[in-house]
């Protein structure tokens, strides 16, 4: 048959594995961030300064652990928006195979 349904659909097996594959890295990324915050609270509480540099030094390591944390709670949610549109996407995919066998089915019967 040809006809306006006859476009292949492109090949459902490489999206979801490469955007599955960036999400994975996005959640890598946000652990090593993770890291990275707590070396930055180990910083602040390291003793030998003392006084206001102290203070000024330990203040500027809590806020790049927080700024960290921040980051790394960003990567996490845009990991999980990214298995969402595979999900959806896929969801897509087999309406739209189900629409296409169903016009298919009906074409067939009206032959």
């Amino acid at each position: 048959m040809t006809g306006p349904l006859d476009p292949p659909l492109p090949d459902a097996t490489w999206l979801p594995a490469d955007l599955t594959e960036v999400a994975a890295g996005l959640r890598a990324r946000a652990a090593d961030l993770d890291g990275q915050a707590e070396l930055a609270r180990a910083e602040a509480a390291r003793p030998g300064w003392s006084g206001r540099a102290h203070q000024a030094w330990a203040e500027r390591a809590r806020e790049r652990a927080a700024e960290l944390d921040r980051c790394a709670g960003l990567h996490r949610a845009a990991a999980d928006l990214v298995d969402r549109h595979v999900r959806e996407v896929a969801a897509v995919r087999e309406a739209l195979a189900a629409a296409r066998a169903l016009v298919e089915k009906a074409v067939a019967g009206a032959a």
